[in-house]
This record gives structure tokens, C-alpha cells and sequence, in this order.
């Protein structure tokens, strides 16, 4: 028997993926659940840079925290404290000297070729 929201999301979703049977309602940790109540191990850990576990009480109050001191988006020109922290970390557990943080896989994917060009440039000459 196919869930009813998953009837209704084959009348109104693109048909570019096929939707999975189970529907969850619920995550906590690496565990979902879905509306019959069973428990699934999330293999999956979310899409792109969501594997970060379900309901984390560590994720859920930084962004406590955060939403306290107001919700700031500010662009890339702005150093805050979060962005200046957050590279800091990221750089103390890796071997590289400089972070850049982007919007989208595109903005990534866009400044790493740049990236590699630049280094042509400089190592290979102008080509």
C-alpha cells in the first residue's frame, strides 16, 4: 500500500527521482522514524552538508545561540565572529592555511576552478 503523502507528492513533485516508501516523521541522531512508528539506521546523513546527525542538542543550541543574537547573513566581505571561528577550527584540523566558505555546490565547485587555474598560472606559466 503506498502512503497517502507520497500519493499526493507524485501529483505535485517533478518526476526527476523516484520517491522512497518510507515517509519519516521524526529524527534523532543517526536513527529516523517514520510515521508507523518504525526506526530506520540513517545511512543517507542528509543531503550535501547535512551529516550532522538528526536533533543534536550541540547543533540546536549553537543555532539557539545564534538566532539570539539576531539572525546576521552577511556576505563574504564581512569577517563575524561565527565565520572567523568556524575557519579557525577548520583550519587547526587540517593542513591547509586559508577557508572559503560558499552558498552552493555551484560557488564551490566555480572557486575551485578557479583556485586550479591560479595555481597553473603561477607553477605552469600562462599557457
Amino acid at each position: 500500500m503506498v502512503h497517502p503523502l507520497v500519493e499526493r507528492a507524485e501529483k505535485v513533485f517533478m518526476h526527476n527521482y523516484a520517491l522512497n516508501s518510507m515517509v519519516p516523521e521524526r529524527a534523532d541522531g543517526c536513527w529516523q522514524f517514520d510515521t508507523e512508528g518504525r526506526k530506520y539506521l540513517d545511512f543517507a546523513a542528509g543531503i550535501a552538508v547535512a551529516s550532522l546527525g538528526h536533533n543534536s542538542p550541540v547543533l540546536k543550541k549553537a543555532i539557539m545561540d545564534q538566532l539570539d543574537t539576531g539572525l546576521l547573513i552577511c556576505p563574504a566581505t564581512y569577517a563575524t565572529r561565527p565565520r572567523v571561528e568556524a575557519a579557525e577550527a577548520l583550519l587547526a584540523a587540517s593542513c591547509f592555511d586559508r577557508v572559503f566558505f560558499c552558498n552552493s555546490g555551484a560557488e564551490a565547485n566555480e572557486g575551485a576552478m578557479k583556485l586550479a587555474r591560479k595555481w597553473a598560472y603561477e607553477t605552469k606559466g600562462p599557457q
